[in-house]
């Protein structure tokens, strides 16, 4: 049993747990090579590992057998990151033109930007799961989008900005 919850991510966090508490290992580590090299992967860590939890739940053989077609499920990747993302953009340029938002504020701008545009959150498979409502497809569909988000969020900020500098 300990065997299958033990993985890379776990042991890796244990030891960094280790290092934070004990003193002079920190001190090392702060100016260690070693350390500074392995912080951008190590930074990636919780979003490599939230695809891989999706990732198991979509197509996870506990779950029953989905009634989703693949392109229902890519219809709902596109009202949300598409269609959402449109009409949140659309309403923080016009909460920008009533001065609701200040128009020198660029980095609040991007913050509402993201914050409306983001996929919907794994929670939502867990409540689906709690209250047996198709957390099969659900999964599947939180795991789809959140691939399609970095390119969409990516295409969305740079026309923003483009609207926005023009």
């Amino acid at each position: 049993a300990l065997g299958q919850v033990m993985n890379p991510v776990l042991l890796a966090s244990l030891a960094g747990l280790a290092v934070a508490l004990i003193e002079p290992l920190r001190e090392w580590c702060k100016e260690s090579v070693i350390v500074k090299i392995l912080e951008g992967p190590a930074n990636t860590t919780v979003p490599i590992t939230l695809l891989a939890i999706g990732g198991q739940m979509a197509t996870s053989t506990h779950l029953a057998p989905s009634g989703l077609s693949a392109r229902s499920a890519l219809g709902l990747c596109f009202l949300r990151l598409g269609l959402l993302n449109a009409l949140w953009s659309g309403a923080v340029v016009a909460l920008v033109a009533a001065a609701v938002v200040p128009e020198e504020d660029r980095l609040l701008q991007l913050c509402l930007l993201i914050q409306g545009a983001m996929p919907t959150a794994a929670n939502v498979v867990i409540l689906c799961a709690v209250h047996n409502a198709y957390p099969a497809e659900l999964s599947r569909v939180v795991v789809g989008m959140q691939l399609l988000a970095v390119p969409v969020l990516a295409v969305a900020l740079v026309l923003y900005l483009g609207f926005v500098d023009a």
